[in-house]
């Protein structure tokens, strides 16, 4: 039996293979009880793909894990982005709830994001509450306090790659250095987090770890991100010609859209390309931008809004031609696919500059207006970053490592006292209704995933007499035609000219009639 102060050995695969925790036989059926903390109840894409990634990387190497997802509001703050998945509430900070927790489980690990602050009110925006109600929610009692130092010795708690986003001082540096002094592992995403985290006292070691976002593929196979996008095509929010421009910004660039409109005009009239408008964070205003943008175009335009999922997101960055944003992780996706993107750092984002260093990519960084012309036309013409995603992975899966063994010798330590003795019979069957109930939430998460992916396929079995590469090849020019003709449609206000339109639609309804016929 493993000791409860050892530590067990993991053991090193090459990539892209599974790592486990190397431990004694029959381990393997042990329940090792992780959760993870964080804003995962926003409509945001970067929020949402962290439990994602988590909870895939710690089952590799935990087959047994019970990982659960908490967030300030979790499931009573639903969002469309979700999917199905959804997190359980964390509610109001008391030593009761914190307790509860640390007995319920085996490690937490609080991040992704940039979540390391105390301005409590700034959350009022993102759940639609007031400011006085996001104080007293205090998502920084979790994220910051954790479970206290009692707790921590029962249950250890790691800080999950964090960001610091701002600098922090006087009291708030006090409560900092007091809550870290006690953590199991310290892991922030980029140098300039970490600075933040040494300049406000904290002495001891701080791992500096590249965003998890970066192992996206595994989460998000590129077959399934085909499905996803012959159903953005068969839609209409994209387009199926050529690969698009896709753009994205927030509310904070809606004062900037005509100056990036004419950037993005110029750019094209050299390298022609449609352009998609996406929204990879609605609670961020991304769709205020979207329509204020969308003024300055001209051209074929596409519109993806809000209520896609996370897949239709990643789809449309890895189909990309390039990508023009401020997302931090649109940026990271496009990176891990191999998609030229350019950073719109107009409001001066502490997190962009980073990963712009990161990823050698300050070429096609947009701090500055006078910027973005050159910095499009760079990453229209193919241009990427220097870095290389194989020098990023091994990082990642060390951090994923070490979770894992935080996990399993904590959870070892707990069985190996009375606590064990008189618990496991409970423990056992609450494992195996956990299981059953876990399968049914899956079967009811995939669900919306299953659904939009019927009608792409039926795509396939559509058959009219002519090969089916023939036949794809016209439904998908119909397709093409038919959003460029409702486009038109809704630009269009004076009633002679929407009846030469409906004129000019009248053929294409007439094809969708005889190949809604002839399907099987």
């Amino acid at each position: 039996m493993m000791s409860a102060g050892s530590q067990p050995p993991i053991e090193r695969h090459q990539q892209g293979s599974t790592p486990t925790i190397a431990v004694e036989p029959g381990s393997e059926r042990r329940l090792v009880r992780i959760a993870i903390w964080g804003t995962f109840d926003l409509a945001n894409f970067g929020d949402l793909l962290f439990p994602r990634i988590f909870v895939h990387e710690m089952t590799r190497r935990l087959p047994r894990a019970d990982v659960r997802v908490f967030s300030p509001l979790g499931y009573e703050h639903p969002v469309p982005l979700d999917g199905g998945f959804v997190a359980e509430p964390l509610g109001e900070w008391s030593r009761e709830r914190v307790g509860e927790l640390a007995e319920e489980l085996d490690l937490i690990a609080i991040g992704g994001g940039e979540i390391i602050h105390t301005g409590d009110e700034l959350y009022a925006r993102y759940y639609d509450i007031a400011p006085e109600d996001a104080r007293r929610l205090a998502p920084s009692a979790f994220f910051l306090d954790g479970l206290g130092p009692d707790a921590e010795r029962r249950c250890p708690v790691a800080w999950h790659a964090v960001g610091v986003p701002f600098d922090i001082v006087g009291e708030d540096a006090a409560r900092i250095r007091t809550a870290l002094a006690s953590r199991a592992y310290v892991s922030v995403r980029d140098e300039l987090s970490r600075q933040r985290l040494v300049r406000a006292g904290v002495e001891r070691e701080i791992a500096v770890v590249p965003d998890s976002g970066f192992l996206a593929e595994r989460v998000l196979p590129r077959p399934l991100l085909e499905k996803r996008l012959r159903y953005l095509r068969a839609i209409g929010s994209y387009p199926v010609s050529e690969p698009p421009v896709v753009v994205q910004g927030s509310v904070l660039l809606v004062e900037r859209a005509e100056e990036i409109g004419s950037a993005l005009r110029a750019a094209l009239e050299e390298r022609p390309a449609p352009v998609v408008l996406l929204e990879t964070g609605p609670c961020h205003g991304d769709g205020e931008f979207a329509d204020a943008l969308a003024r300055h175009l001209t051209g074929p335009v596409f519109r993806m809004h809000g209520g896609v999922g996370l897949e239709d997101i990643a789809s449309a960055i890895v189909h990309a031609r390039a990508f023009v944003g401020i997302s931090m992780h649109a940026a990271v996706i496009a990176f891990a696919y191999g998609v030229p993107a350019a950073t719109l750092n107009l409001v001066g984002f502490s997190k962009l500059d980073s990963l712009s260093q990161l990823l050698e990519s300050e070429r096609t960084l947009v701090r500055r207006g006078e910027d973005l012309p050159r910095a499009i036309k760079r990453v229209l013409d193919g241009e990427r970053p220097g870095a290389n995603l194989r020098s990023l992975v091994p990082r990642i899966d060390a951090h994923f490592d070490r979770l894992a063994e935080l996990a399993e010798r904590a959870a070892a330590a707990r069985r190996g006292g009375d606590w064990w003795q008189q618990n496991a019979a409970a423990l056992a069957e609450a494992d195996a209704r956990y299981e059953r109930l876990r399968r049914a939430y899956e079967a009811r998460g995939q669900r919306r995933v299953l659904e939009r992916l019927r009608f792409a396929e039926l795509l396939e079995r559509v058959e009219t007499g002519t090969s089916r590469r023939e036949t794809e090849a016209r439904l998908l020019a119909h397709m093409d035609e038919l959003g460029r003709l409702r486009r038109e449609l809704e630009a269009r206000t004076r009633p002679r000219g929407l009846k030469k339109l409906l004129r000019r639609i009248t053929p294409l309804r007439r094809l969708h009639a005889s190949l809604r016929r002839s399907r099987p």
